[in-house]
């Protein structure tokens, strides 16, 4: 599977945050893909933190926060960061897509270069 860029994740970051907000079911699974490892590891931080909280007598029931909260508060937090990152990834996948164009020419320009090199003078005139 092709690795998504930013701008998609972006999307479907979104689509699981309105899923979630509308108690759809969302599958663990995909929302851990479009996560980085470091995200993930920051929602696993939150739970322990939040059972931790749990155990302190001064944290009341009210305060508690189910995993489906951290979660779509971490979702959040990242769609606001790829939010504010968009327009230098669009940049970014310009510029690489540009590059690509730009040397696949020069593979069709030495390719064509080999091959009238190749052919002999009764063909050229």
């Amino acid at each position: 599977m092709p690795k998504i860029n930013n701008v998609h994740r972006l999307d479907r970051l979104k689509e699981i945050l309105k899923k979630i907000k509308n108690n759809e079911n969302v599958e663990i699974r995909d929302i851990n893909n479009l996560l980085t490892d470091e995200q993930e590891q920051e929602l696993k931080d939150m739970w322990t933190d939040e059972q931790a909280n749990r155990k302190n007598k001064s944290y009341s029931k009210e305060q508690w926060q189910d995993k489906r909260a951290l979660r779509i508060k971490l979702i959040e937090r990242v769609i606001k960061e790829l939010d504010d990152n968009l327009l230098n990834e669009i940049e970014q996948l310009r510029a690489e897509r540009q590059r690509q164009q730009q040397q696949r020419a020069q593979e069709r320009l030495r390719a064509s270069i080999t091959l009238l090199v190749s052919l002999p003078a009764t063909f050229l005139g």
